[in-house]
């Protein structure tokens, strides 16, 4: 644990994988808990509570939340976790089951407590050396505005063809991740995440009106001693996930989603069931969309989820877009801050 204060920022690692000859269909599911045990301890980290459904396997962790679907792991860990040395464990795993790399993603903000952070997490040049060591063709990003101290940090290693057409690749629809993270969150609602506030996970869910963002997933909740937050929820294929730092000075919620898209929810009503959660005083917002570049992803784009908006109450401090490769993935990242009269009691 930091001792100036908790990192809540969030390392974020997801990579895709390609079944080969011997593959069972189950892929990553069928590695066994001590096996992702074993990950976990890597990244010094472990899990709490897990909530499964019919296509994937999610798990909040004592450092935020890991997700497992047959062949694509996500794993998101906060503080001063080291997520990347988890990495020669979890491809160890996949080639014991005979699942070959397909493509590797990692993102994360800017630090609070970067003095913090230990090797390989110090700076990005160093995670993406580490990267670079597992994985070919990849490539840093640094978004965001040069005025401001948040920004964005993205590795891409592309994705690599697979020989039995089953590595996961192009959709004939788009997909869509959305990742949210807020500081400077309103004291009234920052109080809902302590313990002697509200002493059961359930309780602190209800309060902050989290069980009302998608209203159709079921969500596994856990609380933390004395204060701190983290939930998963599933429906179907999708999932979304939460994780608070309440404490005063450096209070942080991240909001995530992947999974949904147009055909499921209105991108502009989700944020806004966001922000009145929380509250932020500041929050920055990065949209990922994969495989926009054929006809779906044009119609898509025309859609609330490739429409560009400003959040009432707030004003739009900062804007960048990249294009990821050339397989059609675009990522553009927005900072925000509250006017005056949100913050106002």
């Amino acid at each position: 644990v930091a001792t100036t204060g908790f990192e809540g920022f969030e390392k974020r690692l997801e990579i895709e994988f390609s079944y080969g000859p011997s593959s069972e269909a189950s892929g990553l599911r069928s590695v066994s808990r001590e096996g992702l045990d074993r990950m976990l301890k890597a990244a010094e980290c472990t899990i709490v509570a897990q909530l499964s459904s019919d296509e994937f396997d999610s798990y909040v962790l004592s450092e935020s939340s890991l997700f497992v679907y047959p062949l694509k792991v996500v794993i998101k860990t906060c503080g001063t976790t080291k997520l990347l040395r988890s990495i020669p464990v979890l491809l160890e795993l996949a080639s014991g089951l005979d699942l070959s790399v397909r493509c590797c993603k990692y993102r994360r903000g800017s630090f609070f407590f970067p003095a913090e952070q230990d090797y390989p997490h110090r700076n990005f040049t160093d995670e993406v050396e580490f990267l670079d060591g597992f994985f070919s063709g990849g490539r840093g990003y640094v978004l965001g505005s040069s005025s401001s101290a948040q920004k964005w940090h993205v590795y891409v290693a592309p994705a690599v063809e697979d020989e039995f057409g089953s590595g996961g690749g192009s959709s004939s629809e788009p997909g869509f991740t959305l990742e949210m993270c807020m500081t400077e969150l309103d004291r009234k609602v920052a109080t809902e995440f302590y313990k002697d506030v509200n002493c059961s996970a359930e309780g602190m869910t209800r309060a902050a009106g989290i069980d009302g963002l998608l209203p159709g997933a079921r969500i596994c909740d856990f609380a933390f001693d004395p204060c701190g937050y983290s939930m998963n929820s599933v429906e179907g294929g999708a999932y979304s996930t939460i994780h608070v730092t309440p404490e005063d000075g450096f209070s942080y919620a991240s909001f995530e989603t992947m999974g949904y898209g147009p055909r499921e929810i209105d991108l502009q009503v989700l944020v806004d069931r966001v922000l009145r959660c929380f509250k932020p005083g500041f929050f920055s917002l990065a949209l990922y969309a994969t495989g926009i570049s054929g006809a779906a992803g044009k119609k898509n784009g025309g859609s609330s989820w490739g429409v560009g908006f400003v959040p009432r109450g707030y004003s739009c401090v900062g804007s960048s877009r990249q294009e990821l490769g050339s397989g059609g993935d675009v990522v553009v990242y927005h900072t925000f801050r509250a006017e005056e009269e949100r913050s106002s009691p």
